[in-house]
């Protein structure tokens, strides 16, 4: 009897066992939350991004300062890759008259910064975005 009670007494490795079952399933919640983060944040970057566009474009300005202003306004995102002049769509409506709607399209894309959550969300090392801001004509 008394060895089965020194059996069941000795259990000093019980803890390490279950921390090195449980450190991978918290460490990959961990990092798809800080990744989410980053993700959710160049979304809203974008977003906001698009909403100037948009807000300039019904005033009248060329596109050359509504694609300006779209770069400019997304350039505050973190880890959010360059926009460039072609990933930044304008359409006007036809002919000129209050109300008429115009959109601004923006594409862009976030770098991944958890190598292994790549295979999950698309590969390729960037996660894409986009948005698209309508607002009438003033």
């Amino acid at each position: 009897m008394s060895k089965l009670f020194r059996i069941r007494k000795n259990e000093e490795g019980q803890s390490l066992v279950e921390f090195a079952l449980i450190i991978p399933i918290f460490l990959l919640l961990l990092f798809g939350l800080i990744q989410f983060a980053v993700i959710l944040n160049a979304q809203i970057t974008v977003t906001a991004a698009a909403r100037e566009g948009a807000r300039i474009a019904v005033l009248g300005v060329s596109e050359t300062e509504i694609k300006t202003r779209v770069k400019d306004s997304a350039s505050t995102g973190i880890l959010l890759n360059e926009i460039t002049n072609d990933d930044i769509s304008i359409s006007t409506p036809e002919g000129t008259g209050k109300g008429k709607p115009i959109s601004v399209e923006v594409n862009a894309t976030v770098q991944i910064i958890v190598p292994f959550l790549n295979g999950i969300l698309g590969g390729g090392g960037d996660f894409p975005l986009y948005s698209k801001a309508v607002m009438s004509l003033e």
